[in-house]
């Protein structure tokens, strides 16, 4: 699929089948709290939706691989855990073409088989037409059904989502004299590795060394296809051994990163992670 980054995000970007009227909804009172749940949930909302609308939606829940033992740890800020997955995926940008077969490579893969793509499939383009605008307007009423939040669709959804997590994040964490410092220690080592730096706040200074990688990424998609917009996000489509030089330094510029944040992520990661959930939970988005 040539959606962008992250996985969760274009693949909800592509599968937006939801819609229903503007009358004030309750939100209930207890929310589910794993990924899983939530989907069913929302899954289960638009169903519903679409059904009363006169169409049909099927329910589904892709199966996420579970994460590893090593996997698990590294998210907390463990190095050596975060050594050993990052010594075979990098950041996971170019891992995915070099290993097809990896649902731990490219989780976006999940999705590749949604049931609902079927159904439309064989609509007319005027049926097409009515199943989204059905579908842009059951994604509203079940955002605020689910959550509370009123939203014009999934991009403002997200993009608010994502305001919410920074701004909590910015005040939580960029205050922190320790982690001020060793942010600063730790940005430091990014520059001596070549690694474009644009801040070194806490809650930034860890995306510098992915965000060079997938910039790559991004441009070489650009530079398939010339007619999408300048400084879109779209994925390229390029052989395993063509995406394994990528891979190579992409490994290389991980495990640089890894190192130059050793004794910052053992701190940080733990925090980012409880405001991830926190806000994840508010919006009803998975990161």
């Amino acid at each position: 699929m040539r959606a962008n980054a992250p996985a969760l995000v274009a693949v909800l970007v592509a599968a937006l089948l939801v819609s229903c009227s503007s009358a004030p909804v309750a939100v209930p009172a207890g929310r589910p709290t794993s990924m899983a749940d939530r989907q069913r949930q929302q899954e289960e909302y638009r169903a519903g939706c679409m059904e009363r609308r006169g169409f049909r939606y099927q329910v589904f829940v892709p199966r996420q691989p579970e994460p590893s033992a090593d996997e698990r740890a590294a998210l907390l800020g463990d190095y050596e855990a975060g050594k050993r997955v990052r010594s075979t995926y990098g950041f996971r940008a170019f891992a995915r073409f070099v290993y097809p077969d990896d649902l731990k490579a490219d989780t976006s893969s999940v999705y590749e088989n949604n049931p609902n793509d079927r159904i439309r499939q064989h609509m007319s383009p005027a049926q097409n037409e009515a199943y989204q605008e059905a579908s842009d307007a059951c994604y509203i009423e079940m955002v605020r059904a689910l959550t509370g939040k009123s939203v014009k669709g999934f991009v403002d959804h997200f993009e608010r989502a994502q305001r919410a997590m920074d701004d909590a994040a910015s005040r939580e964490l960029d205050g922190d004299p320790r982690l001020v410092a060793l942010a600063r220690t730790y940005g430091a080592c990014l520059r001596g590795e070549g690694v474009a730096v644009t801040s070194i706040l806490p809650s930034k200074v860890g995306a510098m060394a992915s965000a060079g990688v997938y910039a790559r990424l991004w441009a070489i998609g650009r530079k398939q296809f010339p007619e999408i917009p300048e400084g879109a996000k779209y994925m390229p489509e390029i052989s395993a051994g063509e995406a394994r030089p990528y891979l190579e330094e992409e490994i290389e510029t991980a495990l640089a990163d890894l190192e130059c944040g050793r004794d910052f992520r053992p701190l940080f990661n733990p925090r980012q992670l409880e405001i991830l959930e926190r806000i994840s939970q508010e919006w009803g988005l998975d990161w």
